[in-house]
């Protein structure tokens, strides 16, 4: 399968529930995909949140980071492996304090996404970026069409999803870790 280019972006036309794979990270699993009903390219709940960064929700779900050496779809990978770790665990994916036990896996996990996490400083300095909403701002004038010029304007940036997905209000991303732990 060959995987399409993620990158930050704004895109209206509403999504529909659609089983796997993801179409830009390879990801499958039973629930947590869409495809948005104009293109019916399918995504996997943290590639979709690319394109939620103007969401009510979208800075609790997630975070802008500087990390160039790394593509936002491995990054995704990255991060849902940190997710499962928690969620396997008993803790909650969004890591809002120090995980309750200690094991070796949550050590690791918990350190790997702190790293990840004080790259936020760097964007706020260097691009004057805060939230999804100020990218979201940014990025209103560009053609969602154009990925290739979008990611290459967009240089090291990539959003580090936060462990928390919103419907209605209600956060059921641990719902979508439950359906995703094979273990």
């Amino acid at each position: 399968m060959r995987l399409l280019p993620l990158a930050p972006s704004i895109l209206s036309s509403p999504w529909s529930e659609r089983p796997g794979p993801c179409q830009f990270c390879g990801f499958n699993g039973l629930t947590g995909f869409a495809a948005q009903e104009d293109t019916q390219e399918v995504a996997c709940t943290l590639c979709q949140s690319a394109w939620r960064l103007d969401a009510d929700t979208a800075i609790q779900e997630i975070a802008l980071i500087w990390l160039p050496s790394i593509s936002q779809a491995a990054l995704n990978c990255l991060v849902r492996a940190i997710h499962l770790t928690f969620h396997r665990h008993g803790e909650p994916s969004h890591m809002a304090c120090k995980p309750s036990s200690d094991t070796p896996q949550l050590r690791a996990a918990y350190r790997a996404y702190k790293s990840l996490a004080m790259r936020m400083e760097h964007v706020e300095n260097t691009l004057g970026l805060v939230s999804p909403k100020d990218l979201a701002a940014a990025l209103m004038g560009l053609s969602t069409s154009d990925y290739e010029r979008r990611a290459s304007l967009l240089g090291g940036l990539r959003l580090l999803h936060r462990g928390r997905y919103f419907q209605g209000g209600l956060d059921i991303y641990p719902k979508i870790l439950d359906s995703w732990d094979t273990r």
